[in-house]
């Protein structure tokens, strides 16, 4: 009698376990749905970046532009952003976001100048109940410190006015995330976009 209430409780616990794995199984994006995702960020805008300045304490905002370009590789969106920091100079970054269809996430990559060959940075997933695409820094393959590794999140939340923002949290020594930087992007007037 003992091992049947063993092999029943045994049984019933894998199922939950199951169960439980199912449900935290992201659903596979369609061609489809993350094209439309991707498409939300298309076009040119005005960028207004807050960075904290730990040092300070303080938060450094600045002006910028970026163009979001339709890409002709996968399904995919070429990211360029140039900001003007107060002291004149300028920063600017580019990338691929794109959707893997093999891998069923999305994925943040760079073009090696010397091969062409793409560089995996952040991978993802989309949460629509939160209009949110949650990205997560890629440990860099061949290093030493994966223990010291602290990877940075990266959050594009799309809003319901055709807005956006891009929202880059980094882990402190106590692993818990702090916000560094957030872009918000609000549409160039056609005029501005030329």
């Amino acid at each position: 009698m003992k091992k049947v209430k063993e092999i029943l409780l045994t049984a019933i616990l894998l199922a939950c376990t199951v169960l439980a794995v199912q449900a935290q199984t992201l659903p596979r994006l369609s061609h489809a749905d993350a094209t439309y995702l991707l498409q939300r960020s298309l076009g040119s805008w005005q960028v207004s970046e807050s960075v904290w300045q730990p040092t300070q304490k303080s938060v450094m905002t600045c002006a910028g532009k970026a163009v979001y370009k339709a890409s002709d590789k996968d399904i995919a969106v070429h990211e360029h952003c140039e900001i003007q920091l107060p002291d004149g100079a300028s920063d600017a970054h580019d990338g691929y976001l794109r959707y893997s269809t093999t891998n069923n996430q999305f994925e943040f990559v760079k073009e090696e100048a010397a091969t062409g060959k793409a560089v995996k940075l952040f991978t993802g997933h989309w949460f629509p109940e939160f209009n949110t695409l949650l990205m997560f820094e890629v440990r860099p393959k061949g290093t030493k410190l994966f223990k010291k590794f602290r990877p940075q999140q990266w959050r594009y939340v799309f809003q319901n006015n055709g807005t956006f923002s891009k929202l880059v949290h980094q882990p402190d020594e106590h692993g818990n995330m702090l916000l560094m930087h957030k872009s918000n992007y609000t549409p160039l007037p056609i005029a501005d976009a030329e």
